[in-house]
């Protein structure tokens, strides 16, 4: 078997135990290895450049916060200014810089421009109002608002239409109870009021919790009556007051059956509070005595809201 070159057959690979020597052309260059301070400067390039972008966003943050404040300082300026157009328009100009920033302030500033849209609306209005008869605590919100508060109700804005361009006036609401805050449909479900809204100072619609026509005259009797919130109260209107009178006092007669009270057309009085608790009514029955004539007995009853009876006082 003939062999080529030393150490080599004629395959071209090398022979164990011979040197290494190649035929037809050079040999194949060795894989290159990464070192350890190639990868060292890799690491460190990337590192380099990752803290290059947070260094510029940092930056571009640091801008807009420094442009926000510098927008929003222009636009706290137009509203003590007191000039409600050009202050909309700053503070929208600030919102366009700001984005989401100063969210809370610029809403601050935006809620001061309202108010001061409807101070300026008011006093055009307060000549008229005043000449109408209307109390000056009447014309804006915050003068009423201890007055409503008081009477633990809310204070509501009306329209005046009784005057020329109907201007608008504050009052206090006889349904909607007072509150610091919004109401929420939970909030009235929990305390068994209804759900409304009312208006704000602001011209915003809040949840407020009102109390029904009824609710309110309760409301009403107990302070009268000085019992708690909590205290049974039985209000009654004029016909009940006298219904229950007149069964009271033929209680008390020898003959009920032969009474005879006043027609519609008749003299007799009618049902009145001088406290704002208990009713009084004044009036007569004609009915037969133990021989059976028939005498006019004038008597008056009270009735007592807080044990709904009514009582015969004199005969």
């Amino acid at each position: 078997m003939n062999q080529g070159p030393q150490g080599v057959g004629q395959s071209g690979h090398r022979q164990h135990g011979a040197p290494q020597t190649w035929v037809g052309g050079s040999p194949p260059a060795p894989k290159p290895k990464a070192s350890p301070a190639m990868i060292a400067g890799l690491v460190g390039g990337g590192l380099v450049v990752l803290v290059g972008l947070v260094l510029l966003l940092r930056s571009a943050a640091h801008k807009q916060e420094a442009d926000c404040a510098v927008a929003a300082q222009a636009a706290s300026s137009r509203v003590a200014a007191g000039d409600p157009t050009a202050s909309r328009g700053a503070i929208q100009a600030a919102r366009d810089v700001c984005k989401s920033l100063r969210a809370n302030e610029l809403a601050a500033l935006e809620g001061g421009v309202a108010k001061q849209e409807a101070d300026a609306k008011a006093k055009a209005a307060y000549p008229a109002l005043l000449a109408a008869g209307y109390k000056p605590e009447q014309l804006t919100r915050a003068s009423i608002l201890p007055i409503c508060k008081a009477k633990d109700r809310q204070p509501v804005e009306m329209v005046a239409s009784n005057v020329q361009g109907e201007p608008h006036y504050w009052d206090c609401d006889r349904n909607v109870l007072f509150q610091d805050r919004p109401q929420t449909p939970a909030d009235c479900e929990a305390k068994k009021l209804d759900f409304t809204t009312t208006r704000d100072e602001n011209g915003k619609d809040v949840g407020a919790c009102k109390m029904s026509a009824e609710r309110i005259d309760e409301d009403r009797l107990r302070k009268a009556c000085k019992v708690g919130p909590a205290a049974k109260i039985q209000p009654a209107d004029a016909a009940e007051v006298i219904a229950m009178c007149r069964m009271a006092v033929e209680r008390v007669l020898k003959s009920p059956k032969s009474a005879e009270h006043p027609g519609i057309f008749d003299d007799d009085g009618k049902p009145v509070s001088k406290d704002g608790c208990t009713t009084v009514y004044s009036s007569y029955v004609d009915a037969q005595n133990s021989f059976g004539a028939t005498i006019r007995t004038r008597y008056l009853c009270t009735y007592d809201p807080r044990t709904g009876v009514a009582s015969i006082s004199t005969l």
